[in-house]
């Protein structure tokens, strides 16, 4: 796993190279002017979705929509360009909404290694991407931004050129940092003893950003990381540190692009937390633009839950209980019909 997270370098360039390949046979659909983009996806597959929806939303005008749900919505119509993302191509609620969308004829592009997904779109004669091989889906994330940053590229979306350099730049900086597990010596000492914690990210900044951060911590570590935004979280869940059997931690992911009453109001919430004892942790951000800011905890965190697994002595790369209870869903008889 170790060597896996040392390759995000490579893997950006490769999701580059992937959609260089993609506009050169689907140019027609890929790079026609709809007015939406809409990402379906679950887990690992839908992150990379939620990711470029905070890109695109703080830096263009371009209309984003994200599903992680079998349930379509019926706002994504013949006007949005949908992508429908599933690794393994059997995610059964992927597939479902893939059918779903192949009967509204919503103009399509399917994304996998293989699998249903894959027969399905040569089926209904929907454009289908092939991935390269990852060792897991959440390890495929790099593939996916250097993909959809190309693409978007490529499609004049503007006020992103500099991210595919921010994130290199940032990544060539920091994994040979990263890869010391003594630079992670205070949080891996606070979240030693801890069967659970808060992660934390501001609204349209680092939320998703957070949220990739649960999946990491619970995949990787095998602990219960549970994702909550700010300033919502402080309109209702604060109430549960009135009274604490346990003394609750928090990973607190935000960059520094706030406004002046965001920046007050997270003060505000961090005093709130010192006086409650709660342990706040901030994670790191490097980096002097919002793009490499925000990739730069991507990366902390995929180190981090990998340090924390293994200081926990468990497997960081088989998800054994999201195995077995594909296993189940399968043998209960979900069926999608293409």
């Amino acid at each position: 796993m170790l060597q896996e997270l040392l390759r995000w370098p490579q893997k950006l360039e490769q999701g580059v190279a992937l959609a260089q390949e993609a506009l050169k046979t689907h140019s027609d659909l890929l790079l026609a002017p709809y007015e939406k983009i809409a990402f379906v996806g679950m887990g690992g597959s839908g992150i990379a979705g939620r990711i470029f929806k905070t890109l695109l939303d703080r830096h263009t005008s371009q209309t984003t929509i994200i599903v992680d749900s079998p349930t379509v919505p019926l706002s994504i119509d013949h006007k949005t360009l949908t992508f429908a993302i599933s690794y393994s191509g059997n995610t059964w609620e992927t597939l479902d909404a893939f059918a779903s969308l192949v009967k509204r004829q919503v103009p399509l592009v399917a994304i996998s290694h293989g699998g249903k997904l894959q027969t399905y779109a040569k089926r209904c004669a929907v454009p289908h991407l092939e991935l390269p091989v990852a060792l897991q889906p959440r390890t495929a994330l790099g593939l996916f931004m250097g993909f959809f940053w190309q693409l978007f590229q490529a499609r004049g979306v503007g006020g992103i050129d500099d991210l595919m350099d921010n994130w290199t730049e940032t990544a060539n900086t920091l994994l040979p940092q990263l890869s010391d597990e003594k630079a992670f010596a205070d949080v891996l000492s606070l979240l030693e003893n801890v069967d659970s914690f808060h992660v934390w990210g501001v609204s349209d900044d680092a939320a998703s950003a957070a949220y990739r951060s649960t999946t990491q911590f619970n995949e990787n570590a095998k602990v219960q990381a549970v994702c909550s935004v700010f300033p919502e979280l402080a309109h209702n869940l604060l109430v549960g540190l009135e009274r604490m059997n346990t003394r609750p931690v928090v990973l607190w992911y935000q960059t520094m692009f706030q406004s002046e009453n965001m920046n007050r109001a997270i003060q505000s919430l961090h005093g709130i937390l010192n006086d409650s004892g709660v342990d706040l942790y901030k994670i790191p951000v490097l980096g002097d633009t919002f793009g490499s800011q925000f990739f730069s905890m991507i990366l902390w965190t995929d180190f981090a839950s990998f340090y924390l697994g293994h200081q926990r002595g468990v497997d960081t790369q088989r998800v054994r209980i999201i195995e077995e209870l594909k296993q189940r869903q399968q043998s209960s008889g979900i069926f999608v019909e293409v």
